[in-house]
């Protein structure tokens, strides 16, 4: 890392001095001319990088939440919104890649501008960014392609699925619970004076009986008391007859044409048959201890690390090559969920759009765009990692701003097509993004495009 702009015939600077010597942009655009990356890198794969790196599973999860919790339909101005804050972000981006073509990205543009101590620690944070967010990605594409292979019929021994130390359900298990307490969340039901609300997130209460609730294979418990375990995630309980539940306390209820109202701790309610239930995460569970064992280590995690560590050695335009295949099935799946989704769209669905606010610190109204923009705003980092390949590309001047741009109004687009597509089994503005809209072909599509990570760089968000 030592600075050749010390002029001939000086003595050395001083290690303090070093700490904050700057290399010229001449240095760096000669160092560019003399490298020795391959650059075979175009617009087109730079605009497919970006996308690999941008898009994941997110792209149905945080839409779901953001729109269900905070801003209804106007979750697609929450997309813009945030869209507008990364293209400026990404404008920075793409100025300082093109001037700066090296395959450094953040740590030469520090070495450049504060000198050689902020460029160290940008790339340690470079070095922690990138290892973190591999790491929880394996994880993530590690817990579908398990559950798609379990699909299939392929079993991997539960060991060997989860982190060690964890404890994982090696057989499905049934059991049953007694009065329990439960989440309404989504759930319609209907009030002492005949209304029929739909309750939110908030809502829990108490359900008289026993009942019975399962975990699938692969589930992750937590340890508990007295040998005992607990939900990790919350569980479904199925209604097959009506049953009255009692509000464990006060909670806002969306009534007729979406607006809100207050319903008092205690008031009993009555659920209709058909409707499913949640036991909360962390409630104590009944399950034998033969059926939970200790992981060992996520292997399929460690595979698929090794394999895009392999393929990235081999070359950049090898790992382009399969980078584009993956974003095409990406890409392709997202468009094929968007045409079929089109099909059970609503407007109706959309009035209004911009759902009154509760009251609440970002919940519905502007507040809620704004706090719902925050979040979707992590469905887009990614686009950054773009500039890492600035060393391999053929014409960085023109292909960077290409790249990183582009990249980010084609996911933007996406994003907004996707939030379009709401439930066909909802009636309320808000509701028609809850539960019902996460669970049902979302899975599917989560499946294959967490199966088919980006191998040509890492990403740096879990989404």
């Amino acid at each position: 890392m030592a600075n050749t702009n010390q002029p001939a015939g000086k003595p050395a600077s001083s290690p303090l001095n070093r700490l904050f010597q700057r290399k010229t942009v001449d240095q760096i655009q000669t160092e560019y001319a003399h490298g020795e990356l391959k650059r075979s890198l175009g617009p087109i794969n730079l605009i497919l990088l970006g996308i690999g790196c941008i898009i994941g599973a997110g792209i149905f999860v945080r839409t779901g939440n953001a729109a269900a919790l905070h801003a209804g339909p106007a979750v697609m101005i929450s997309f813009v919104i945030a869209g507008v804050v990364c293209a400026f972000a990404g404008l920075c981006y793409a100025e300082l890649a093109s001037v700066l073509p090296v395959s450094g990205s953040a740590y030469t543009y520090s070495y450049a501008t504060v000198g050689e101590f902020g460029a160290w620690i940008m790339g340690a944070l470079l070095l922690l960014e990138y290892g973190l967010a591999a790491s929880v990605v394996a994880v993530g594409w590690s817990g579908y392609a398990v559950s798609l292979m379990h699909d299939l019929g392929w079993l991997i021994p539960a060991e060997f699925t989860q982190a060690a130390g964890k404890f994982v359900i090696t057989q499905a298990a049934t059991f049953q619970v007694t009065d329990p307490t439960i989440s309404l969340n989504a759930v319609t039901g209907i009030l002492p004076d005949g209304d029929s609300v739909q309750f939110l997130a908030s809502s829990s209460a108490s359900i008289p009986g026993v009942h019975e609730a399962s975990l699938a294979q692969y589930d992750v418990v937590n340890a508990a008391a007295n040998g005992a375990y607990a939900l990790t995630n919350a569980a479904d309980i199925h209604v097959a007859n009506g049953i009255v539940a009692t509000l464990n306390g006060a909670t806002e209820v969306l009534g007729d044409g979406g607006a809100l109202r207050e319903v008092a701790a205690g008031t009993a309610i009555t659920v209709p048959p058909g409707s499913i239930l949640q036991l909360p995460a962390d409630t104590a569970i009944p399950i034998p201890a033969d059926h939970v064992i200790a992981s060992v280590a996520n292997l399929p995690a460690v595979v698929v690390v090794l394999a895009m560590m392999l393929l990235l050695i081999v070359g950049v335009s090898e790992s382009a090559t399969v980078n584009n295949v993956i974003v095409a099935i990406k890409v392709a799946v997202i468009v094929a969920f968007i045409v079929v989704g089109a099909q059970y769209v609503n407007p109706a669905n959309w009035q209004p759009f911009i759902p009154e606010p509760t009251g609440e610190p970002g919940v519905f109204g502007w507040d809620g765009i704004l706090r719902a923009a925050t979040i979707v705003f992590f469905a887009y980092i990614g686009f950054e990692a773009v500039s890492t390949a600035a060393g391999e590309a053929k014409n960085p001047q023109k292909d960077m701003p290409f790249g990183i741009l582009g990249s980010l109004l084609i996911c933007t687009v996406l994003y907004m097509a996707t939030a379009l597509s709401p439930s066909p089994n909802s009636t309320s503005p808000r509701g028609c993004y809850r539960r019902e809209r996460v669970r049902s072909g979302m899975g599917l599509a989560a499946k294959s495009i967490k199966s088919a990570p980006s191998p040509a760089l890492p990403r740096s968000s879990s989404c």
